[in-house]
């Protein structure tokens, strides 16, 4: 009878996490079973919005975060306008040898000439939606460098977030794309931190998850195999060649027609498969995870 007692005490105490544990047992079974015949290092992590239950596979490793390191900068450029140091409608001229820098670009794309002035509300637009690499290296340099972005991501609280190179740096040397890292689960803490409003004001939070829904990237990954009722706020890094798929990666929020709310991050690494079944990896994983929790909602 003390013992029936004591662990009912620890598990009010949070002591003991049995039932969680348990619950999370399909899931880890089928989740293991999706990606064993993956050719690559697969890292997920989840955490519930609404009562912080949390599931990991393959944590304690750093992954390349490619593009998806678009999404801490952004919160660095947004934490600025709250502070006022910084404002939405500030214009950013863009020089000719700015233009010309060999990279993938929309912006380049959508504004031809030798120079343009865009806001930096308009940049924030391209680096989240349309994953632009020009207007990434601008954003940076209109902050003064990586260090900056890096040395606020620390003091928020994410010591495993690693921001060092720009996208011109990465273009110039593909070794580099792995010292801008993360773990799968620090990734969802941040989008975590950003959901209840504790890293940006209302205004900035509502204007980034905006551009995050409106992604035009890829809807092949943590959207891929959900319903049209599912909305996912999300951002994607990939990083391909013709023989290894480097980086595969997505991170969002996935919000069910119930209310329910996860976010949700999937990194892949060094796989030897095909770019598409590197992402098809990514919506069976999101998929699995959805339908876990439309059977026990």
């Amino acid at each position: 009878m003390k013992n029936i007692v004591l662990f009912f005490i620890m598990m009010c105490f949070g002591i003991v996490t049995v039932q969680s544990q348990d619950r999370f047992a399909e899931l880890r079974t089928e989740l293991s079973s999706v990606i064993a015949p993956f050719q690559g290092t697969v890292g997920i992590a989840m955490i519930d919005l609404q009562n912080n239950d949390t599931l990991t596979v393959h944590n304690s490793i750093h992954f390349p975060m490619m593009s998806v390191y678009k999404l801490p900068q952004a919160i660095a450029v947004l934490h600025e306008i709250d502070k006022g140091t910084l404002s939405l409608h500030e214009k950013i001229r863009i020089t000719k040898d700015m233009l010309d820098n060999f990279t993938w670009s929309p912006l380049k794309e959508q504004h031809p000439g030798d120079t343009l002035e865009l806001t930096i509300k308009e940049l924030i637009g391209y680096t989240i939606s349309y994953s632009d690499n020009l207007a990434c290296d601008v954003l940076f340099e209109r902050l003064g460098g990586t260090k900056n972005v890096h040395h606020f991501i620390q003091k928020s609280g994410f010591p495993h977030i690693i921001i060092q190179n720009t996208e011109r740096e990465m273009g110039k040397d593909n070794n580099l794309i792995y010292q801008n890292s993360s773990t799968p689960f620090e990734m969802c803490r941040l989008l975590k931190k950003l959901y209840e409003k504790e890293l940006l004001s209302d205004s900035s939070t509502a204007f980034l998850f905006e551009c995050m829904t409106t992604n035009y990237t890829s809807s092949a990954r943590l959207k891929g195999l959900l319903s049209s009722a599912h909305t996912v706020a999300h951002k994607t890094g990939t990083n391909v060649s013709d023989s290894l798929v480097y980086a595969c990666n997505d991170v969002g929020i996935i919000s069910f027609p119930h209310g329910k709310r996860l976010a949700i991050s999937v990194f892949t690494m060094n796989a030897k498969e095909t770019y598409k079944a590197s992402e098809e990896i990514i919506a069976k994983i999101s998929k699995s995870i959805v339908n876990f929790y439309g059977k026990t909602k």
